[in-house]
């Protein structure tokens, strides 16, 4: 199996084969990615619902309000989102990185017509910024509310988790990296650390 399989797509190997693995959940969503928690689909509904109130309202819980309204249920519906405005964002990078990794599969052939992968990773990221265009004008509000502690209700240890910021940065580097590598390139480890460092220098913050 090449290298670049390997790394490039993280491939799990189980007793059926090797299949590609999905896209990394963030940690802030344990409870809003399992559908079986009491609640979590109505908390995704509340966060989807909000996002396009972000443009006029900011990063807020009169977002969230207003979000809820619109699903017909009550303003104070918003409280289900645990750690409010921090969760909006945090819903709104992975989704963005979801889209990311959409937009670098359907130009694929974009991406393998570039013979330099600097140019690949440039590509990439005109593509990150362009999704980002809707929410930037409160750009330094999220940017705030990113290395925000995540408070838990569970009564763990510790009470909060790492901020979003973390597992976000980690997976957008993954995606901007992903994006630098063609089919048809032999690509060992520390090409791939390299791409990968430099995809999270070349992002702006």
């Amino acid at each position: 199996m090449r290298a670049a399989s390997v790394v490039a797509r993280r491939a799990l190997v189980s007793s059926r084969g090797v299949r590609a693995a999905a896209p990394r959940q963030l940690a802030p969503w344990r409870c809003l990615t399992q559908t079986t928690a009491p609640g979590a689909q109505e908390k995704r509904d509340i966060l989807k619902a909000s996002v396009p109130h972000v443009a006029s309202l900011g990063w807020c819980d009169d977002a969230l309000a207003a979000g809820a309204r619109d699903l017909g249920l009550s303003a104070a519906a918003q409280g289900q989102v645990t750690n409010g405005a921090v969760d909006l964002v945090a819903f709104v990078a992975q989704e963005q990185c979801d889209q990311l990794r959409e937009e670098v599969d359907d130009a694929a052939q974009e991406l393998a017509a570039l013979d330099d992968w600097r140019d690949r990773l440039k590509l990439a990221i005109s593509k990150r910024l362009e999704l980002s265009k809707p929410f930037h004008a409160h750009r330094a509000q999220a940017m705030g509310l990113m290395v925000t502690p995540l408070a838990r209700d569970d009564g763990a240890v510790p009470p909060a988790d790492p901020p979003p910021a973390f597992e976000v940065l980690h997976r957008l580097v993954d995606e901007l990296a992903r994006a630098t590598v063609v089919s048809t390139e032999e690509l060992d480890v520390p090409e791939w650390r390299l791409r990968r460092a430099a995809a999270g220098g070349a992002y702006p913050p």
